[in-house]
């Protein structure tokens, strides 16, 4: 099987939304670490959607985050 590139991070969580994440990973048959990447990928998307295309290449100074 190939393996996956990536980085890993440390999150910070309260256990509560730890919990529920994980509730909600058992209910779509996923491992918790694949629900949280479907998770940023749906958020990058609908940002996305929203503002533009973000290309990473051009940095911050691309982004207004307080639209």
């Amino acid at each position: 099987m190939a393996r996956k590139t990536g980085t890993a991070s440390t999150l910070r969580w309260s256990d509560e939304q730890k919990e529920k994440m994980r509730l909600i990973a058992e209910a779509h048959r996923r491992s918790l670490n694949r629900e949280l990447e479907v998770a940023i990928a749906e958020y990058i998307a609908d940002y996305e959607s929203k503002n533009g295309r973000i290309d990473v290449e051009l940095g911050p100074q691309q982004l207004s985050l307080f639209k």
